[in-house]
């Protein structure tokens, strides 16, 4: 799958339906405030598909960075079935897929914070992003590794995360 290197945002409004989706969402939580020391929370989630949306944040065919766009060529064909998959159901919520999980997913005016601040719900699908890293630099962890802790900051701070299977099992049920 080729996508544009023009589309930097892509929301796709989904027709509402009648069943909400069950899914389980993964969120941070410390346990003692102040101790530094967090704990995953598995949280069962349903989605009311009255509203909904998913936001493609900057997947692109060519990347500066050969291993980003190796790394996106993956992600694309997932995101694709997801929203295939969900495109006539229906999802409600803010479901958010694309890169880079530390800059353009966290920080554009599209993106987790901005829609967070605004009161909108968002859902990072966890397994569909990636972080722009090299583990050359601090904290000196594989690519998979930084990226997973991008992942842990927002779920601390900003947003719970769900698997792409979960959503598209939970599809499948209805």
């Amino acid at each position: 799958m080729v996508i544009p290197r023009i589309a930097l945002a892509l929301l796709l409004a989904l027709p509402a339906a009648a069943q909400p989706l069950s899914v389980t969402l993964r969120s941070r939580t410390e346990t003692f405030r102040g101790s530094g020391e967090w704990q995953e929370v598995a949280v069962p989630c349903r989605l009311e598909p009255r509203r909904a949306a998913i936001i493609i944040c900057d997947v692109w065919d060519d990347h500066w960075c050969r291993g980003a766009t190796q790394r996106v060529g993956l992600l694309a064909p997932k995101i694709a079935k997801l929203v295939e998959t969900a495109r006539p159901r229906g999802i409600d919520h803010l479901l958010i897929t694309g890169v880079h999980t530390n800059m353009c997913i966290l920080n554009r005016t599209f993106a987790i914070k901005q829609m967070t601040r605004w009161g909108k719900k968002c859902i990072l699908v966890r397994d569909l992003t990636d972080a722009m890293y090299d583990p050359q630099d601090r904290p000196y962890v594989s690519h998979a590794q930084g990226t997973e802790l991008v992942i842990q900051h927002i779920e601390k701070y900003w947003s719970p995360t769900v698997l792409s299977a979960d959503l598209l099992r939970a599809l499948a049920k209805r």
